[in-house]
């Protein structure tokens, strides 16, 4: 948070042979000036007074390790942060579509599950008007599934390319065409792709293995 420095190598710049995001880097800094100062660090259960209003946290890392959500005990409010993101976000001029982020599956389903005990009557995503419990509700659940969602698409392609090498870019633009982002392959899909293939590491369904580029062998 108080270095973008380290933001860039620690997320932006850590998908190498996957995506380049060089060319934002000027860009991705000047909306870190100046670097913000942390001085009251977080954690799950502690509240945060603004004013007279109480807003307790509630850990939802998944998006980010670190993400929290806030609710509003007086007037019941869920404000989600980024954890909440349905089957993607629109852009403002209607021409892409921003996939769902995270970047570790099981913790991001373990946030939205949180979220769905919150008892609140109104919630609002970071990235959509506020909605009513029940909209609320279908929203989160709509985000699960659309976890569900990639992690079939996942296993589908690694079966189908089975014994051979899956590469993470060919599932980041899968990703990015599921929800019909423009160009299919962008900052959030890699991370959601590389999220899921973790996963099925973990499971013992894929080796980690570096692929040489088609470079090394011109």
């Amino acid at each position: 948070m108080e270095s973008f420095d380290r933001q860039w190598v620690q997320f932006w710049d850590d998908y190498p042979g996957v995506i380049d995001n060089n060319p934002s880097h000027e860009f991705l800094a000047s909306l870190c000036v100046p670097e913000p100062t942390v001085d009251l660090l977080l954690r799950d259960g502690d509240e945060v007074t603004l004013g007279d209003r109480r807003l307790g946290v509630v850990e939802t890392r998944g998006h980010s390790w670190g993400h929290c959500a806030y609710f509003d005990h007086e007037s019941r409010t869920l404000f989600t942060g980024d954890a909440v993101q349905g089957r993607g976000i629109p852009s403002s001029d209607a021409t892409t579509v921003f996939a769902p982020l995270y970047v570790d599956v099981d913790e991001a389903r373990w946030g939205l599950r949180r979220l769905l005990e919150i008892p609140f009557d109104q919630m609002c995503p970071a990235h959509a008007a506020p909605m009513d419990r029940d909209a609320g509700l279908a929203f989160l659940r709509e985000s699960l599934d659309f976890i569900d969602e990639v992690e079939e698409l996942t296993r589908t392609m690694v079966e189908r390319v089975a014994p051979a090498p899956f590469l993470t870019r060919d599932l980041a633009v899968a990703i990015g065409e599921l929800v019909g982002a423009q160009p299919a392959l962008t900052p959030q899909t890699a991370p959601t792709a590389r999220a899921h293939l973790y996963q099925l590491a973990r499971e013992g369904v894929l080796d980690a293995a570096w692929v040489p580029s088609k470079a090394t062998h011109e």
